[in-house]
């Protein structure tokens, strides 16, 4: 497995290298990042961040 994160890169030169390397699980660390701004929604606001429409916006950025 190969985590590579950037700020909302897609797809970096490791994580190219990995793939052709046939690594099966490359993750560009968006999830990662979605997860942790939930997290700390909930502790600042005590409520739930919408993640999935996040993850929408994030999708299209």
């Amino acid at each position: 497995m190969s985590n590579n994160c950037r700020a909302l890169q897609r797809e970096t030169k490791l994580m190219r290298i990995a793939k052709e390397a046939g690594v099966k699980h490359v993750y560009n660390g968006l999830g990662m990042v979605v997860g942790q701004g939930a997290e700390s929604f909930k502790l600042w606001t005590g409520k739930e961040m919408p993640v999935d429409y996040i993850k929408e916006i994030v999708a299209k950025a």
